[in-house]
């Protein structure tokens, strides 16, 4: 329920052009023992001096896709598939390596989030950054992030811009409920279209 913080990332639900949202593989898109977990459902970007993901770790940061896993061997072990990238993990490169991402460069693509307090009516259309960057469940490798309730002024760029309220029907959320959840679509991306400041 929008009542209580129940943050699960950024959900991808649907395409405005009437398709599903498709991940795309990213081949070595990790590099071997990274620090710090990556939760499906984190933003993430791309790392300019290797190529590999990283996640978003501020608000000035563009977004190049939405963590969906990976697909490794570990050194000494059997082939594994993760909903998150767990801290440290060194994968043995003998073998394929595999992340995949919804991409952030297609305008069309609705995501889901829970919002970190309140949302207004009056804030439709306004821009939204990343809050709660790192949090997320180990057991279930879901994210824990969310977006700012406060949204960004006019004018400014933005990581997301609230294009609708999720289920404001009343049966799992309203608009304005103490976490509200949204629907965005990407405004800063990393590659594609340019970006889209808050109307405020």
């Amino acid at each position: 329920m929008a009542n209580v913080a129940s943050p699960y990332g950024f959900t991808p639900i649907s395409d405005q052009v009437g398709v599903s949202p498709r991940r795309v593989r990213i081949p070595n898109g990790i590099v071997s023992g990274q620090a710090g977990n990556i939760f499906m459902g984190t933003p993430v970007t791309i790392n300019p001096a290797t190529g590999t993901l990283l996640p978003v770790t501020a608000n000035t940061q563009r977004i190049f896709g939405i963590f969906s896993g990976v697909e490794y061997t570990p050194v000494g072990g059997r082939p594994t598939e993760s909903p998150f990238w767990a801290a440290g993990t060194v994968w043995d490169p003998t073998y394929d390596f595999f992340a995949w991402i919804f991409p952030a460069w297609m305008p069309s693509t609705r995501f889901q989030v829970q919002a970190d307090g309140s949302v207004t009516q009056g804030e439709l259309g306004s821009g939204f950054n990343i809050t709660n960057f790192a949090a997320g469940n180990t057991f279930t490798g879901v994210s824990g992030c969310t977006v700012g309730a406060a949204g960004v002024a006019a004018g400014l760029q933005a990581q997301f811009t609230l294009t609708e309220f999720y289920d404001n029907t009343g049966v799992t959320g309203t608009i304005g409920d103490a976490f509200t959840d949204l629907i965005v679509t990407v405004a800063y991306p990393q590659v594609g279209f340019g970006g889209q400041t808050s109307i405020g």
